[in-house]
């Protein structure tokens, strides 16, 4: 058997409150890591989004006739895609379509996608949304 000191306390419990105390800031900072991570899969599915409409424009062509219908086209595809978004609201939604005629006679197709994010807490000192945009360059290929 031991022998304990004259001055050492059994220290009962200690294991069990500094459990209670650190259990609710380890079960924080996993919450934190959860909300502030589904930003990568959003920032994913607007990637993907940009990229969609973007090729799909790169793949049709257009005349001066039928670009609005073939702007709807790509913006159609842009919103198809969206819809894997995590909270997506069509109203906040924004997609602009541009094209350029390149040097070399090749029209450049340019979507750009914009979306805000919003965390499903209210972090205090941290901003609850935060605007995503993507931008993706195309070559028209047909």
């Amino acid at each position: 058997m031991a022998m304990r000191g004259k001055n050492t306390a059994p220290r009962r419990g200690t294991a069990a409150t500094e459990f209670a105390i650190l259990i609710p800031l380890l079960m924080l900072i996993a919450l934190a890591c959860c909300d502030f991570g589904r930003i990568a899969d959003a920032r994913m599915v607007l990637t993907n989004a940009a990229r969609t409409g973007a090729e799909l424009g790169a793949s049709r062509g257009f005349t001066a006739f039928t670009y609005d219908a073939w702007e709807a086209l790509v913006r159609d595809a842009v919103l198809d895609e969206m819809q894997h978004f995590p909270g997506f609201q069509e109203p906040d939604l924004d997609v602009s379509v541009t094209t350029t005629i390149g040097p070399d006679d090749v029209v450049q197709v340019e979507v750009g996608v914009g979306h805000p994010f919003r965390t499903l807490i209210s972090w205090p000192t941290l901003p609850n949304e935060t605007g995503l945009e993507e931008q993706i360059h195309f070559r028209q290929f047909r």
